[in-house]
């Protein structure tokens, strides 16, 4: 899974020790945070303003176009992994150490700061390309931004098998339910028992039912990742689009 890889390589990043790299990497990053620096947060950083890849580039503009609302898909400031980063101080930026194996135009920049609700650390995947460095991805405690871009986009019902679509929504909602049902008091799932069962009787007229206990596990796993407001986003479609009974 996808997601699984993403945190995986999270944990190797994490691990590493800063080593000497690219000054052209570690500048293009530098400056992304210069609005931060300046005004100690209260300016964000948009996701427009970040200096992409293509690949990269394109990827969030498919993933902006998936989602039916008028509301972003990043909606933070990816530069400082929140969502208000007020008290943005001490920032340090610097290489981390790579695969020996890594070509040269291919370079991992640590950015360490702190805020008002602590220290955070951003890995910026950076690639050389004819245009410069640019950043080809973006990772931090519960976000990497390639694995969110794709999931968005794999979660748009055009662009999934109906079979697919079946099963992550009943992953979603079943999860929703769980979390309702343990709030004090407990919240009307009702409407959600009825979309629930509505994708279950889609799902179990796609996949022999093996097969669909199996699927429907493996998607309770990767949906129970995904950060707030895009799972939120992602409930609401299977809401809206769960099948006529």
């Amino acid at each position: 899974m996808k997601l699984f890889a993403a945190s995986l390589a999270f944990a190797a990043l994490g691990a590493c020790t800063p080593q000497p790299a690219a000054d052209g990497a570690e500048a293009v990053v530098t400056a992304i945070y210069d609005p931060l620096v300046s005004s100690k947060g209260q300016t964000a950083t948009p996701i427009d303003a970040i200096p992409m890849t293509a690949d990269l580039k394109d990827l969030v503009i498919r993933a902006e176009a998936a989602v039916n609302d008028t509301a972003p898909v990043f909606d933070g400031d990816v530069a400082g992994n929140c969502q208000d980063c007020t008290g943005f101080t001490g920032l340090k930026i610097g290489p981390t150490a790579e695969d020996p194996g890594a070509a040269n135009t291919h370079k991992v920049i640590e950015a360490n700061f702190t805020i008002q609700d602590g220290q955070r650390t951003v890995y910026w995947d950076m690639a050389e390309t004819t245009e410069g460095w640019r950043v080809d991805n973006i990772m931090s405690e519960g976000f990497n931004l390639r694995s969110i871009a794709n999931t968005v986009i794999a979660a748009a019902p055009e662009a999934r098998p109906e079979g697919d679509v079946a099963v992550e929504c009943l992953g979603y909602i079943a999860l929703e339910i769980e979390g309702m049902k343990k709030e004090k008091p407990p919240g009307d799932t009702a409407a959600f028992e009825v979309a629930f069962a509505a994708w279950r009787k889609k799902a179990e007229s796609l996949f022999p039912q093996d097969k669909l206990e199996s699927y429907f596990g493996s998607v309770v796993s990767v949906v129970g990742s995904m950060r707030g407001n895009q799972r939120e986003r992602a409930i609401e479609n299977c809401l809206t689009k769960a099948p006529a009974q």
